[in-house]
């Protein structure tokens, strides 16, 4: 490909230093939720291994990892629909994550530790994920490669 045509490729254009800072705080935050899906499981296994509680909570919290594996690979690709993707979970989560940290607080400190660096580096990525600077980057065209 020719500099005239990298150019003319929008898919060619480097990726902000706003979305790449986003795309590794979201990747750090997910390898601390593995880390804790593997912790609490360990955690929580026992008292309410009768219930099948634990054994739920970490198959939901396993596809919910996948899903964010998938969407922050697409952010630093410039999906839209991945960067929405990632607004909604941490929307999701809110509500949740102030339930946990009451719950948690009498059981684990570590768990509510993580958990607070976690939610905190993804409420970082999303603002710069839709701060100025990352917009172009997700509002550009997906070009095709031309057959010349």
């Amino acid at each position: 490909m020719t500099e005239t045509q990298a150019g003319n490729n929008p898919s060619a254009s480097p990726i902000p230093s706003s979305v790449r800072t986003a795309v590794w705080l979201l990747s750090i935050a997910w390898l601390l939720s593995v880390a804790l899906t593997i912790f609490n499981f360990f955690l929580f296994r026992s008292p309410l291994q009768s219930l099948g509680v634990s054994v739920q909570a970490t198959l939901s919290s396993i596809c919910a990892l996948l899903v964010q594996a998938i969407a922050i690979y697409f952010i630093a690709r410039g999906s839209n629909v991945a960067r929405i993707v990632a607004l909604i979970f941490l929307l999701l989560a809110t509500p949740g994550f102030f339930f946990i940290m009451w719950f948690m607080s009498t059981v684990s400190l570590l768990s509510v530790s993580l958990s607070t660096v976690g939610y905190t580096l993804r409420l970082i990525a999303i603002f710069l994920l839709f701060g100025p600077h990352a917009r172009p980057w997700f509002r550009r065209v997906q070009s095709s490669p031309s057959v010349a």
